[in-house]
């Protein structure tokens, strides 16, 4: 998935509507906010959560780098391109 897509960002997209973007999201996703709920939610907010710091890293390798990163790329090494992780809890 489009890391700004899932941040809901154009895709000129300045790193300070790339942060207040995430910001407004990771409270949604944070895994202490469904503690009390099942495991599987638990997991699913988890994974959420990871999405969304990686989606902000891609995003941000885009402004500022041009392009995002793969893995074992010399200037980022080990970024990863953004993967959905399921159904938003």
């Amino acid at each position: 998935m489009d890391p700004f897509d899932l941040l809901g960002v154009n895709r000129d997209a300045t790193d300070a509507e790339i942060n207040a973007a995430y910001r407004r999201l990771a409270p949604v996703f944070d895994p202490r906010r469904w503690c009390d709920e099942s495991p599987e939610v638990l997991a699913q907010a988890r994974a959420w959560s990871e999405t969304l710091v990686r989606a902000r890293e891609a995003a941000m390798d885009v402004v500022l780098w041009g392009s995002v990163a793969m893995p074992g790329a010399p200037n980022r090494p080990g970024r990863l391109l953004v993967a959905v992780a399921g159904p938003i809890p």
